[in-house]
């Protein structure tokens, strides 16, 4: 199955610019043979990139105070990616029982690695409703090309990889009219990209990586389209756990689902964790969600959603002072992301109405975000001294029409 793509993101703003271009190509094959009491599959991925770009800004510094780049470069890189992968699955015990090992082996053309990940699947069948599932492996994640703008001499960049493990159920129940499922995770993750320079910005000053809500969260979201603009390394480790459950019921058309997370999320290595593990700026240990749609008639349907989760961690400015030379007051950072900024709580509303066609079905819905217009904090801002601060809202009520086609 071959594919091509291409993308291009820019961010202009007086005299700077970052400009990213990447055109992909890339195809896979895969092939099963069924046996008696299972299949043997394997796989080949293959995939080409190019990536473009163009930097006019002042490099950030290195330890030394020297700036390595000038402030504008530009060029491209080019990388090709190939992966293999094979898994057996095997039942016994009348079917009752299942194991499904598998092995994945790549080598990423842009840090120019090979890495082996192995991985395992158990499975029993406990009744003919319910069922339990473990699973443990390694995962590897290639480096962003993004990654590679700004690296500290001597220390190339390499892939970072987890080790993860999970445990679960399913309970299939005709009373309810559904099923339940609940599962545990956890994973420890090493080699991750950490800064290694710590810059100028304070901690607790907004934009600042560590000082978290919008903008320490958007840092990490567009990481993969814009960079971080800042000197990284593989020094970092994590880990995380927790446990997910979902409750999906039908009965008639009416049908809807509830699920809760409770998750924790740590990092060490940035400069503000050497020796400690500081919670990950999108840590959020409670998500809530509740969703439900029902006919009105038959063509319309009417679905709502219900969305609960924790504020991302934040670190609180405890006061501030002035600096001498620029005449600007300068903020004092408090423990590192250890408060949180109030819980996001929205209600999303949508009603659609279809019409079926011997050449397809045409979908005409409206869809309202943040019915109640509640302002969910998303980020801290503050006044020139740091001694009030505000909470940046999140979306307001959005609503949204448009217009659906499935052949």
């Amino acid at each position: 199955m071959p594919w091509l793509g291409f993308d291009r993101n820019a961010i202009i703003a007086n005299e700077n610019r970052v400009i990213r271009s990447n055109v992909t190509a890339a195809t896979r094959a895969t092939v099963q043979r069924d046996l008696e009491h299972g299949f043997v599959a394997a796989g080949v991925d293959v995939q080409g990139n190019r990536y473009g770009y163009t930097l006019e800004a002042d490099a950030p510094a290195l330890p030394t105070g020297t700036t390595q780049f000038p402030p504008r470069i530009e060029g491209s890189r080019w990388a090709a990616d190939l992966g293999a992968w094979t898994e057996v699955l095997h039942r016994f015990a009348n079917d009752k029982l299942a194991i499904q090992p598998g092995l994945r082996v790549d080598r990423f053309g842009l840090t120019r690695d090979w890495v082996l990940d192995p991985r395992i699947t158990f499975r029993q069948q406990a009744t003919s409703n319910v069922a339990f599932t473990q699973s443990i492996g390694r995962y590897h994640q290639p480096a962003l090309a993004t990654a590679v703008d700004y690296q500290l001499p001597g220390e190339p960049f390499r892939s970072s990889y987890a080790w993860q493990a999970s445990a679960g159920v399913n309970v299939v129940s005709r009373r309810l009219g559904g099923d339940v499922t609940a599962n545990a995770f956890g994973a420890t993750l090493y080699d991750l990209p950490v800064d290694v320079v710590t810059g100028a910005t304070p901690i607790a000053a907004p934009g600042s990586a560590a000082a978290g809500g919008a903008a320490a969260a958007s840092r990490q979201l567009t990481e993969e389209q814009f960079g971080s603009y800042s000197y990284r390394a593989n020094r970092g480790r994590g880990r995380t756990y927790g446990v997910e459950t979902m409750v999906r019921r039908r009965v008639g058309q009416i049908q809807g689902w509830l699920s809760y997370t409770y998750a924790r999320s740590y990092r060490q290595g940035d400069p503000w964790a050497l020796d400690r593990y500081a919670p990950y700026v999108l840590d959020q240990p409670h998500v809530l969600t509740a969703l439900a749609t029902a006919p009105l008639g038959a063509r319309w349907r009417i679905g709502a959603r219900v969305r609960y989760a924790s504020g991302n961690p934040i670190t609180p400015t405890v006061g501030s002072y002035i600096n001498t030379d620029s005449q600007a007051y300068v903020p004092i950072s408090g423990s590192v992301l250890s408060e949180r900024l109030p819980a996001f709580l929205q209600l999303d509303v949508r009603v659609d109405r279809s019409w079926a066609r011997p050449w397809g079905t045409l979908k005409l819905f409206l869809d309202v975000q943040n019915v109640t217009n509640r302002l969910n904090p998303e980020g801290v801002s503050y006044n020139f001294d740091y001694s009030t601060k505000q909470y940046t809202r999140g979306l307001p009520v959005f609503p949204s029409i448009g217009l659906e086609y499935t052949p």
